[in-house]
């Protein structure tokens, strides 16, 4: 899907722009940097090798080496139904002629767009397959043994009271564990047991929600991706209900990424 088919070169590569539609006969105009369309235009991903310029539903609008008009009117590249959603791009690989009502939810936790919430973004490529990050992200028991120097609580591992709800596409369940504060800066938060919900979501997302003293509140959502059969992408959102001030976010992410690389 990255590859453009006139030459094969990597559209990703490319830039997005906006072509001018134009009668038979006459030039495109000259594309516009910017990726919104004007009346009547179409905004494209220009291939960087020969500028084909390829609108939303994969069709030619421009080939500025041929005669206006004289190429393909059909889809050259192949295109998916796409949603921005708290703060991800999502791509629907499934059958496009299922209609939207019918097709599996997003996977989205509401704090992700909750104004009195705050959210810092990342990701991470890791040499193993997919399912084997996303079965990571919700096993809690690993947690205490492998993260023992960031949360982990090796002293007391055991999960308590676990219950669970199911649907088609997810599963979730409400426990506590017992951690230990990352250092002396969060002693105010630091409670005997800590409430967790964790949630996994189809396709391969989960929601980790902790209460800790104090009102805290985190969650870790995370998205895992295959790149090949050995090899994926981690997305991820971590968002807090305090520390709202920009200055934290560094550190929330930094943190972030702390975890996923143990």
């Amino acid at each position: 899907d990255d590859a453009c088919p006139h030459r094969g070169a990597p559209l990703s590569k490319g830039w997005v722009a906006n072509i001018t539609p134009h009668p038979a006969g006459e030039a495109a105009s000259k594309p516009s940097s910017s990726s919104s369309s004007s009346s009547g235009g179409h905004t494209c991903v220009v291939c960087p090798y020969h500028g084909w310029a390829f609108d939303g539903q994969g069709k030619l609008q421009d080939v500025p080496s041929a005669e206006p008009g004289r190429w393909p009117k059909r889809p050259l590249v192949s295109a998916y139904p796409v949603e921005e959603r708290g703060g991800f791009v999502w791509l629907f690989w499934g059958d496009e002629r299922l209609p939207a009502d019918e097709r599996p939810p997003i996977p989205f936790t509401p704090e992700l767009e909750d104004p009195t919430w705050h959210a810092v973004y990342g990701e991470i490529e890791f040499e193993c397959g997919h399912w084997g990050v996303f079965e990571n992200a919700i096993d809690m028991a690993h947690i205490h043994y492998l993260h023992g120097d960031s949360f982990g609580n090796s002293d007391k591992p055991r999960i308590h009271d676990m219950t669970t709800i199911r649907d088609t596409f997810h599963v979730e369940a409400h426990f506590s564990i017992h951690n230990k504060p990352v250092n002396k800066m969060w002693n105010w938060t630091a409670v005997d047991s800590v409430p967790v919900t964790a949630k996994a979501m189809l396709p391969s997302s989960s929601a980790i929600t902790i209460q800790l003293g104090g009102g805290v509140k985190m969650i870790t959502f995370v998205n895992t991706v295959p790149i090949s059969e050995d090899r994926c992408v981690n997305r991820f959102a971590l968002v807090r209900n305090f520390a709202g001030w920009e200055g934290f976010d560094g550190y929330a992410r930094n943190a972030m990424f702390k975890i996923l690389g143990e």
